[in-house]
């Protein structure tokens, strides 16, 4: 097939990842935004529409392996303790600003060897080996910034665990809610149900939200739950249920007559595989 164009798009969508504390066993939610992006060329064989699904299928691909295997360094909100697996983003977050400074120099590179060369040849004519020197001169100085960053950024020390408690914690009070902090705040689902309730509002007012865990589900047990009014309920779960079913009449022990629970799961880490990396 010939290519003639590429049709690319991408979709953004936020979650509530859910983390156990490797460390003290509590459990906590915090916000992560992923962005997924997708192509796909099209010419003689395939239609505008078809390259256009096909650009929209690898994108929600490509979202669900950047919200499974992602992760934002967030503290522990009761021991302000980061996860193993947060040690990357972490030397991101420590060491980032170094790598963008040098990206910035290898970008620099082409563009200041041009400018040099014409400065030169402009002002000493005669004297091309000097505009030659200096080109490479800067060059190498500028790939050495790149690659120095490069090594900083790969090999740089980075042990979160290891910074001020004091910055730990203000990270930790900034992004993270313990389990039941983030039922009481967001029993209205948040930023997280929009996927459900765009175009349905009115199906959905008034219907709070219980964020449960996969293998909850599984185990068939009952959770307790707040409504927003204050009231205990306990909600008994099907290993039948799945994400946005909803849950009402004996499903529901000591909720008021006609209530109803919106069920959604929280995002959890899937370290990547040889498939999703």
């Amino acid at each position: 097939m010939f290519t003639t164009s590429v049709v690319t798009f991408a979709v953004t969508r936020a979650v509530p990842r859910h983390t156990l504390c490797e460390h003290c066993g509590a459990e906590f939610v915090y916000h992560l935004e992923r962005t997924g992006v997708g192509t796909s060329g099209f010419g003689l064989a395939d239609s505008q529409e078809v390259a256009d699904a096909k650009a929209v299928q690898a994108a929600h691909v490509d979202l669900w392996r950047e919200l499974d295997t992602g992760a934002e360094p967030v503290p522990c909100p009761e021991c302000f303790k980061y996860q193993s697996h947060m040690t990357e983003a972490a030397r991101a977050e420590r060491w980032g600003r170094v790598r963008h400074y040098g990206g910035q120099a290898l970008a620099a590179l082409p563009v200041v060897a041009f400018l040099t060369v014409i400065v030169f040849v402009v002002l000493f004519p005669k004297h091309t080996e000097l505009a030659v020197a200096v080109v490479l001169g800067t060059s190498a100085v500028l790939l050495l910034a790149g690659a120095l960053a490069a090594l900083v950024f790969r090999f740089g020390k980075c042990v979160p665990n290891d910074w001020p408690e004091a910055y730990r914690k203000a990270k930790a009070d900034e992004l993270a809610l313990t389990r039941d902090d983030f039922d009481r705040a967001l029993s209205d689902g948040g930023p997280y149900v929009s996927d459900l309730v765009a175009g349905f509002e009115a199906d959905y007012a008034g219907t709070p939200f219980l964020w449960v865990l996969p293998e909850e589900i599984g185990n068939e047990g009952a959770v307790p739950f707040d409504l927003p009014d204050g009231t205990e309920i306990e909600v008994q779960l099907s290993d039948a249920d799945d994400d946005g079913v909803f849950l009402s009449g004996d499903r529901l022990t000591g909720a008021p007559d006609g209530t109803r629970v919106c069920l959604r799961l929280f995002n959890v880490y899937k370290p990547p595989t040889a498939a999703s990396a």
